[in-house]
């Protein structure tokens, strides 16, 4: 359940934080302050503001984690796939970007932290940021259902006690545009681009949904078996070469926009029995305002022939501040046919 706020309260600290904030976006313009220092400062302000409601914000120490036998380059279930995959056709197969992302031997013992899967560069401010966001924009109350536990190299931070990573902010955040446009409970789901199964994880979690994941990349395909099973989720994992679906709702998060327009359309020629389409782009240098390819190419027209009509579009964030300061802001599509 949402922390209940005093109306007075509430409309102090969103002022005291706003005007704060301009102050600070306005020491940006006069080049008075770096990006980070502003960020940083935030987080010192909301700190301040919320300490009647108990809430603090504080760096969390990062031991280093232990090392998984699992998790090697020569695990043979990983080669099986690297061999299956290479036999695919290579228009849903071939990425230049992903070529240029290796994962490495350590990227695999911390696949959950900064890597091509999740990327966490923007540091602890922004995410501070994008958490507390979620606390407050949580109406299913899914951060009661949903914890942090920083396995598997996650960057974390701690308010009021508890951790919050990039992971468990955009879980909180994507799942719960879903179930307000969609509803979750009961439904058949494919995740393109599923990654290491963060959204699978989260999802299975939270509601009674049966979820799939697929991708074109094979390391993804073994981190996501081998996290979901991990994490005792109910999240069917389907390699590339015995791919099949029967989902109602289609979801593919930062995925892509990191695809040629040949992969996509090969996925979206293979889920004739969808009718709901959940996009999420890179941000880019746009905010994500456009549906491009990082190649620069419109995914518009490739939506259109397989019979997407977007529905409607939003910030991720709908707090103009948070959109422009929290973590990864971007906007997310919702497309029907």
């Amino acid at each position: 359940m949402r922390k209940s706020t005093p109306t007075g309260m509430a409309s102090a600290m969103s002022a005291g934080y706003r005007r704060h904030a301009f102050c600070l976006v306005l020491s940006i313009a006069d080049g008075n302050l770096s990006t980070m220092g502003v960020l940083w400062k935030l987080v010192r302000a909301a700190n301040r503001l919320t300490a009647p409601l108990g809430f603090r914000i504080e760096p969390v120490e990062r031991p280093k984690s232990a090392v998984h036998p699992d998790l090697v380059s020569a695990n043979p279930r990983l080669v099986e796939l690297r061999n299956a995959y290479a036999t695919c056709d290579r228009a849903v197969t071939a990425s230049r970007q992903w070529h240029r992302w290796t994962i490495s031997s350590a990227d695999l013992q911390s696949f959950r932290g900064d890597t091509a899967y999740v990327w966490q560069r923007d540091g602890d401010a922004s995410l501070a940021i994008g958490a507390r966001y979620a606390i407050e924009h949580d109406p299913l109350g899914l951060l009661t259902r949903l914890r942090e536990d920083g396995a598997f190299g996650a960057r974390t931070i701690e308010i009021h006690g508890r951790l919050f990573s990039r992971d468990l902010v955009d879980s909180v955040l994507e799942l719960t545009f879903l179930d307000r446009h969609l509803g979750l409970s009961g439904k058949r789901v494919l995740d393109i681009g599923a990654g290491y199964g963060r959204l699978a994880h989260r999802a299975t979690e939270a509601f009674d949904v049966s979820w799939q994941c697929a991708d074109a990349i094979p390391v993804s395909t073994f981190l996501s078996e081998f996290y979901l099973s991990y994490r005792g989720s109910s999240a069917v994992v389907t390699p590339l070469p015995d791919f099949s679906t029967d989902a109602e709702i289609v979801v593919n998060v930062h995925s892509f926009t990191e695809c040629t327009l040949e992969a996509v359309d090969w996925w979206l020629s293979r889920v004739c029995s969808a009718k709901h389409l959940f996009l999420v782009p890179n941000a880019q240098e746009h905010g994500g305002t456009r549906l491009l390819t990082s190649y620069g190419d419109d995914l518009g027209p490739v939506l259109e022939r397989h019979g997407f009509r977007l529905r409607l579009s939003e910030p991720k964030y709908a707090d103009a501040l948070a959109q422009q300061f929290a973590v990864q802001p971007t906007r997310y599509y919702l497309f029907d046919r």
